[in-house]
């Protein structure tokens, strides 16, 4: 060997490398193998001791911190403020993040729609039906038209153009809507008013009618000693009379001549005064702001009604109107308004979050309301406990949102502080909780709310003869409020065992007649969430029967239909579930038995909404809700039985049982939940199922990267 490189050659009891390497030149040098790590390429003991050491320091520099993950890590350090390396072997994959979702409408605008959302659902359920059906009108059609009204006035509401020069005549002569008020009889304006009264503000209780007959005729009607109304209260009575002159019946529009040219006066004065609403804090320019909004969103204006209702809130909290222990030294009639519009305003804005997939402006931990004292504004708040049990309610809403939310986002931006998610079995048993501790006299009777397939007019009736007119709807509403909220939780579960039963390797089992019992672990919480999907779906289906037969179903302004249409698309869904080809006959039997019964009740449910007045945004979920069962119904297809596979089931149900289900089937429906059972309904072996089942959706039905191929140009007027 040259003497240089001898002269340079380590000593044997210095050569780290041998002493700390598992390589074979470890094995040369005679030093037996003691390393427990497990081997790795090109990463020795050093390395592992290292890592050990430095996660260590970490843990005991940031306690509590998540550092069991590289993007954990990464985010670690991003928001302590260091420098972190660009890993990309080792960061997500780009194809596993969720991307934002930007509908986009037949103008090209884009829109942002969270994963909560119906457009998001929608969506699905859209990839779901194109896979079969990719020239359908379901496939194609975009539901996003009911963001943003078409026309720069409100859809339906504001004349675009008006009909004659005479019409037009009359706009110049009544230059202002109070010189057209007075020229209505007062018992023709109070019945026009009236209107908006029975049907805007008996569901969104913002303004005591007493109080507001005193400002309008203080408008119409001004003396000299009459003091000028502020912006508020201005705007509050141009809206009203524009929902009034919306809504009115047959025999006011015979009797008002003009009622559109108003309308539209009313709207644009209202419309004008935005800028002193939204930069002044009154308790009257909140009222006047969700006014607004509610008559947006009823006219295919939703992203504008999100907007107003937000800044609603922002004014809100300003004053105060969010806890009751601020409202002390005001005066009764003071603190009950501030109360009402608190609840109205919050229901509202929770109801428009969940359903767009957006933020919310409220932090619910921060609202502490109690219940009012009295019924002083004559509304159905004098309900005892009626605001304590409905705000609890939305704040079930506002634990829901942000649970989907934090499911959704991008795990490099998810900080290490968050709390922890929510599994939605745990947010179902606290929705649960709540239907179980309200008051019985807010309550519906099982025997109405769980029949099936709908409930009778003998059961009907003497509820209904029983039940204070007043007090009717606003328990009907609470009750479809929270079944609503059991499905924005639960139909991504349906849509994953739906897509389970259509994919190239089907599940082998039949979930819909499993019992609840055991069904709450990780194994079998998909299909438990499935079958309690449908059945609050069922659930609203039967409500708004109840409602119908009382008569007090609210097409116009309410949002009644919306749940119904949300239901619909549950029940709709439900009719896609796929049997094996050569499925045993009682389990034929159960499936055939259970689609017949969910397709009486989406019928049912058609022939209601058929017979009701509906607004712009009601008439476009109609039409979804028409196109999607089109398609479903395209979708069936005849199945034929073969005897051979009696004796050799591949759903785990006893052979002795096949009776008892049957005879289940005619008083329960299958898909309602059945005896017991021990179906296997392995979905996920992962005990966090609910990120699991969300990312098995999510890459079975949709590729974001075409995202727009689902949103098609299709406008229903």
């Amino acid at each position: 060997m040259d003497k240089h490189l001898t002269g340079r050659r380590v000593p044997e009891e210095l050569r780290k490398r041998t002493s700390l390497s598992c390589d074979p030149c470890r094995k040369r040098s005679g030093i037996p193998c003691v390393s427990n790590y497990q081997r790795k390429t090109r990463l020795y003991g050093s390395h592992d001791c290292r890592i050990q050491c430095l996660e260590a320091i970490v843990k005991g520099a940031f306690p509590g911190a998540r550092v069991d993950s590289i993007p954990a890590l990464l985010e670690l350090g991003r928001t302590a403020g260091y420098s972190m390396p660009q890993l990309n072997d080792h960061s997500p994959s780009k194809a596993n993040q969720l991307v934002p979702r930007l509908v986009q409408d037949s103008r090209g605008h884009s829109h942002y729609i969270g994963p909560s959302g119906s457009l998001s659902f929608f969506a699905d359920l859209r990839s779901l039906i194109s896979e079969r059906q990719p020239s359908s009108r379901f496939a194609a059609d975009t539901i996003a038209e009911a963001l943003e009204a078409q026309n720069s006035s409100i859809q339906g509401v504001i004349p675009a153009a008006y009909s004659s020069p005479e019409e037009a005549t009359r706009i110049g002569e009544t230059a202002h809507p109070r010189t057209q008020l007075q020229g209505i009889p007062k018992a023709l304006l109070q019945r026009l008013v009236d209107s908006f009264f029975q049907s805007v503000n008996d569901d969104f209780p913002l303004l005591d009618r007493g109080y507001f007959y005193d400002k309008l005729e203080c408008y119409v009607y001004p003396d000299s000693s009459t003091e000028e109304l502020d912006h508020g209260w201005a705007a509050c009575i141009h809206t009203a009379v524009t929902f009034g002159c919306w809504i009115a019946d047959g025999s006011i529009r015979d009797n008002i001549p003009g009622l559109d040219v108003l309308r539209s006066r009313c709207w644009n004065l209202a419309r004008g005064a935005l800028p002193d609403l939204l930069t002044s804090c009154t308790v009257s320019n909140i009222q006047a702001l969700l006014l607004m909004a509610l008559l947006l969103h009823n006219n295919n204006d939703r992203n504008a009604a999100w907007t107003l209702t937000g800044s609603a809130v922002r004014l809100a909290i300003a004053l105060g109107l969010h806890r009751s222990d601020v409202n002390n030294s005001l005066r009764l009639v003071e603190r009950e308004t501030r109360t009402r519009v608190w609840y109205t305003l919050f229901a509202f804005e929770q109801f428009l979050c969940l359903s767009l997939g957006r933020p919310s402006a409220i932090d619910a931990r921060e609202v502490a309301l109690d219940a009012t004292g009295g019924d002083i504004s004559g509304s159905h708040w004098g309900l005892p406990q009626y605001t304590q049990v409905a705000i609890d309610l939305q704040r079930q809403t506002s634990t829901l949102r942000d649970a989907i939310s934090f499911v959704h986002r991008p795990p490099l931006s998810v900080s290490p502080t968050e709390p922890a998610l929510a599994e939605p079995i745990t947010i179902l048993d606290g929705l649960k909780t709540w239907e179980s501790t309200i008051p019985k006299y807010l309550t519906v009777p099982p025997h109405i709310i769980h029949a099936f397939p709908m409930p009778s007019a003998t059961d009907l009736d003497p509820f209904i003869s029983r039940c204070p007119p007043s007090h009717l709807r606003p328990m009907i509403l609470l009750h479809i409020n929270y079944h609503n909220l059991v499905i924005q939780l639960s139909r991504p579960y349906l849509l994953a065992v739906i897509s389970a039963s259509r994919g190239s390797n089907p599940k082998q089992y039949y979930p819909w007649a499993a019992s609840d019992h055991d069904s709450k672990s990780p194994e079998q919480s998909a299909g438990y969430l499935a079958r309690t999907c449908v059945r609050s779906a069922s659930c609203i289906i039967n409500l708004l029967i109840l409602l119908e037969s009382a008569h007090a179903i609210n097409g116009t302004s309410g949002l009644d239909l919306f749940y119904g249409y949300s239901a619909g698309m549950v029940l709709l869904l439900r009719r896609l579930w796929v049997l094996p080809l050569h499925s045993p006959k009682h389990i034929e039997e159960l499936e055939g038995t259970a689609q017949h019964q969910v397709q009486s009740m989406v019928a049912k449910l058609q022939s209601v909404v058929e017979t009701q007045a509906q607004c712009p945004t009601m008439q476009r979920f109609k039409a979804v809700l028409l196109k999607f069962d089109e398609a479903v119904m395209a979708n069936a297809r005849p199945r034929v039985h073969d005897p051979s596979t009696d004796t050799s089931s591949p759903f785990p149900l006893p052979a002795a049982g096949r009776e008892n289900y049957i005879r289940a089937a005619q008083t329960h429906s299958p898909f309602l939940g059945g005896p017991d059972g021990d179906p296997d309904t392995s979905f996920s072996d992962n005990p966090s199922m609910w990120q699991e089942s969300m990312r098995a959706v999510t890459q079975y039905s949709l590729d974001w990267s075409n995202f727009e191929q689902f949103l098609g140009s299709l406008n229903v007027a």
